[in-house]
């Protein structure tokens, strides 16, 4: 069926609305306030539009439409650090800090990269967390050119309900993480060392370190990368998902609590996400008077 909604979309409509919600009550707190309420209104009513309309037979058109929340996570990944405001002026870091060494009995974030000082490892470990950001479209485009679109559909809402979820997270409890509170770790090595640090330096967002979603993320892709993916493939991503999983600690990116907890995120929504995708087309289907029992995904 074309028009109608996917459950990705209800997962980005309940974040949407939960940030129009914050900034209702919370705007005069918020860096650009007035400008995120209009972009995230803008975005829930677009939303809101796709149970009207539909991209009709026109493939490209429709890979654009089903993958919708993917294509709205970088605002929504940069709103998540300035929305915290409307809630809190300060950061998490000193309770993330007390959690870390409890259950590492220090900071491994600070150490790791001087007790493996080898570039090799180090050059390796930073082009895996540089390719987290290749890792989604490597997946689904693997998973739309294959004609797998069931599977494809399942990807997108595991991985969308991943990411907004941490998203929320940033939002309630924000935390800027070692690479802003403790001293920089001088990881060896140059090309994708520096590659990482330059994408940082140019496109982090403060606040948004507990739990890692790069490690959440990373981990629910990999499983659906084992369920629907063929051996090569599957085998590459999880190399992958591991190596940035490392990497958050390696690098003095995250604090090991972060990677620790974004981890569990990510296995929790991954091996769930099938079920979530089927309780969500289930509710569709529901609110859609006339609509068959599978739902607006029409499998």
């Amino acid at each position: 069926m074309n028009k109608g909604y996917l459950p990705a979309d209800i997962v980005f409509m309940g974040f949407a609305a939960f940030c129009v919600g914050t900034l209702i009550f919370g705007m005069q707190s918020v860096e650009d306030g007035p400008l995120w309420l209009a972009t995230f209104t803008a975005f829930l009513l677009f939303a809101f539009s796709f149970r009207f309309w539909g991209p009709g037979g026109n493939r490209i058109l429709r890979f654009f439409r089903e993958s919708f929340p993917f294509f709205v996570l970088a605002p929504s990944y940069y709103a998540a650090g300035a929305l915290s405001r409307a809630y809190h002026d300060r950061y998490f870091d000193d309770e993330i800090i007390r959690l870390d060494e409890v259950v590492f009995g220090g900071h491994p974030n600070a150490y790791f990269a001087d007790a493996l000082p080898f570039v090799p490892l180090s050059e390796l470990l930073h082009f895996c967390y540089y390719f987290y950001l290749w890792l989604i479209p490597l997946l689904g485009l693997y998973l739309y050119l294959k004609g797998r679109r069931r599977e494809f559909l399942v990807t997108v809402t595991t991985v969308a309900s991943v990411f907004y979820f941490c998203y929320a997270i940033f939002i309630l409890f924000p935390v800027l993480g070692p690479y802003y509170t403790f001293d920089r770790v001088e990881a060896p090595g140059s090309f994708f060392v520096g590659l990482v640090y330059r994408t940082l330096e140019g496109g982090a967002s403060i606040g948004t370190a507990f739990p890692s979603s790069h490690c959440a993320a990373a981990t629910a892709i990999a499983i659906c990368g084992i369920r629907f993916a063929a051996p090569p493939m599957a085998t590459f991503i999880t190399i992958v998902a591991v190596g940035i999983v490392v990497a958050t600690i390696y690098g003095g990116f995250h604090y090991a609590i972060d990677s620790l907890v974004g981890v569990v995120v990510g296995l929790v929504g991954g091996l769930l996400g099938t079920r979530w995708h089927r309780r969500l087309e289930t509710w569709i289907s529901s609110t859609r008077p006339g609509a068959k029992e599978s739902g607006p995904t029409g499998e």
